[in-house]
């Protein structure tokens, strides 16, 4: 790994328009992360149709979630 330091006098050491495409990709790097860590799923939703079990069998539900994706 790369000392911090080290990065640090390699970006002085730049010209104006490099640095910026530098921050560019730190920013990029940053979004990505973002993104990645919102697609972690969570299973809130385990359950939630649990009262409907009596009345639907799952593929009666799948059709009446088609009726809604029309």
């Amino acid at each position: 790994m790369i000392d911090p330091s080290e990065i640090q006098k390699k970006f002085i050491d730049l010209p104006p328009d490099q640095k910026n495409k530098v921050i560019d990709l730190f920013n990029l790097f940053e979004e990505e992360k973002k993104r990645k860590e919102k697609k972690i799923p969570t299973f809130d939703w385990e359950g939630a149709l649990s009262d409907l079990k009596e009345q639907y069998t799952s593929v009666e539900l799948q059709h009446k979630i088609n009726e809604f994706n029309v």
